[in-house]
């Protein structure tokens, strides 16, 4: 997993137009959350947003997979774990 993307293929057309203005304002932030529970993480979707290295923090319950808790640390992104 080097990149984040959006996961569902309903209204395609809608959220690929989302997609191309949120990787716009991901470019553009000084900081970029990304929020997501942990089955999202590491799967393949059909949209890609940016790679890992553009997120700051990923939020994300305490079910998180060790795997990836190393792949964040590696790419130097911040865990926060929701209650």
């Amino acid at each position: 997993m080097k990149s984040f993307t959006l996961l569902n293929q309903e209204n395609l057309g809608k959220k690929i137009l989302i997609g191309r203005k949120a990787a716009e304002l991901i470019e553009a932030s000084d900081v970029t959350y990304l929020v997501a529970d942990s089955t999202k993480i590491g799967k393949n979707a059909f949209a890609i947003l940016g790679a890992l290295s553009l997120i700051d923090y990923i939020i994300t319950d305490p079910f998180i997979d060790q795997s990836h808790l190393q792949l964040f640390r590696d790419n130097e992104i911040e865990l926060i774990i929701a209650k």
